[in-house]
């Protein structure tokens, strides 16, 4: 899988500096996020305190969250105009790239990348502060669990505030949630299971659509339905690094990214026996840091994940 896509996204990385958010402040500079009584998101230039969670949020925001709130509880069926809108939007976002290019870009970013850190939490706010902090502190790819209140409102924000960073949604599981994600700009989605009406519906989408398997035969199957990567859940169970490593040997052209459970201590093994990249989400946003909003150790944290990506890629190069 490695094209000159990936070459060139490998070569940026290897250059040791985020290209997210140079002007943010350390993690270790980092104050305590203020408690917010209630959701509202302000969007924060790149040098703003990167844990402000508070403010009031744009109209674009705030229709899209009507609109989001119509699919989620079924209030209407998707129609021909849905689509057309949502790609609309996407084609005023991204200078009309084809959608073939605009899933190449995602899947290759994913691929540099190495990890997806996801994103889950009680409340908007908490979610777009942990996000902002893993985001500043290097991590590059990241995903918002559609279980999180708010979720598409907090995936659009992180989409103005960091370009250059690429925002998924984690657990979609209907259209409504896919079409949702698309109106806030995400660029992937990720589903722990493989519904093959789903899966075909985004093959050639503008959004790369990532859904879940435990078996080698549910991994070839979601290929080929079109996936270009599939989520190996729950990696664990599913028989973790051995799996992986005999699967990549037989066929090594396959994407597969482990989900579940996963430990800065496993990335290395992980991505050593094949894996395109790991999810890591309570490796980086521990449960206990989450609920003391405690945003400086999901940072530092953030930072960890991703020099143990680096190491992974300078070994492999000499």
């Amino acid at each position: 899988m490695e094209t000159a896509a990936f070459s060139a996204s490998y070569a940026r990385i290897a250059s040791f500096s985020s290209p997210l958010a140079p002007s943010m402040c350390p993690p270790a500079a980092l104050p305590p996020s203020p408690r917010a009584p209630s959701f509202r998101l302000r969007p924060i230039s790149a040098s703003a305190n990167i844990t402000s969670a508070t403010g009031v949020a744009t109209s674009a925001c705030a229709a899209t969250s009507a609109r989001s709130q119509q699919h989620m509880n079924g209030s209407r069926r998707l129609t021909p105009a849905d689509v057309t809108e949502a790609a609309a939007l996407d084609d005023g976002a991204t200078g009309h790239v084809s959608d073939a290019d605009r899933r190449q870009q995602t899947v290759a970013a994913i691929a540099a990348s190495g990890i997806v850190a996801c994103v889950r939490a009680d409340s908007a706010d908490v979610a777009l502060s942990a996000a902002r902090a893993a985001l500043a502190a290097g991590i590059e790819v990241l995903e918002v669990t559609c279980t999180t209140p708010g979720v598409f409102e907090v995936i659009a924000s992180l989409v103005k505030e960091f370009p250059k960073a690429t925002i998924g949604a984690g657990t979609v599981l209907t259209p409504h949630d896919a079409m949702a994600a698309q109106r806030a700009r995400a660029r992937f989605l990720m589903s722990p299971a493989t519904d093959p009406e789903l899966v075909a519906s985004h093959a050639k989408g503008p959004m790369l659509f990532i859904p879940g398997a435990m078996t080698p035969t549910e991994i070839l199957s979601a290929t080929r339905l079109g996936a270009r990567l599939v989520k190996l859940f729950p990696a664990p169970y599913a028989g973790g690094e051995a799996l992986l490593r005999a699967m990549h040997r037989a066929a090594p052209s396959l994407g597969i990214v482990p989900a579940h459970g996963i430990q800065l201590g496993m990335v290395e093994g992980y991505l050593k026996a094949g894996a395109t990249a790991v999810v890591l989400s309570e490796a980086i946003f521990e449960k206990e840091a989450i609920k003391r909003q405690d945003y400086e150790i999901i940072a530092q944290r953030a930072a960890e994940a991703v020099a143990v990506r680096r190491n992974v890629l300078l070994s492999q190069t000499h």
